[in-house]
């Protein structure tokens, strides 16, 4: 997806290990003896963007009620950005293939996809561009 979209390499070492530092938990056992975060040369930029990441997608998960798009705040960072489309494009696109109309929080779920597209940029044209990438 991030080569898709044309991210940097920045962007895609930090979605890498974005994981490892989602939340709380993770965080705190990220920076434990003997963690990934520990064992391996991570580059300090790719870690300071995958924590960026982590605050700014966190503050707007899909329990949280939007009704604008200014109300999702976003980085100063196009690498974030960038590590932002691809998941919320996936996420979607994982969604539509296995959840919509099933899950019972459905409908919430659908605007909670559109209002990410919105807020990132995302047409609905591209979102299909990209959604039938990933498929293919």
């Amino acid at each position: 997806m991030l080569d898709l979209i044309g991210a940097s390499q920045l962007s895609k070492e930090a979605y890498c290990i974005h994981p490892i530092v989602q939340d709380d938990k993770a965080i705190a056992a990220a920076f434990e003896a003997g963690s990934a975060l520990m064992r391996f040369r991570i580059s300090p930029l790719a870690l300071v963007l995958a924590i960026e990441y982590r605050w700014i997608a966190n503050s707007y998960l899909s329990q949280r009620r939007v009704t604008d798009p200014i109300q999702v705040k976003l980085s100063p960072r196009p690498e974030v950005q960038e590590m932002l489309v691809a998941d919320k494009v996936q996420n979607r696109n994982d969604f539509e293939l296995f959840h919509k109309g099933k899950h019972p929080r459905s409908k919430h779920l659908i605007h909670y996809f559109k209002m990410w597209m919105r807020v990132l940029g995302v047409t609905e044209s591209k979102y299909r561009q990209l959604k039938r990438a990933i498929q293919s």
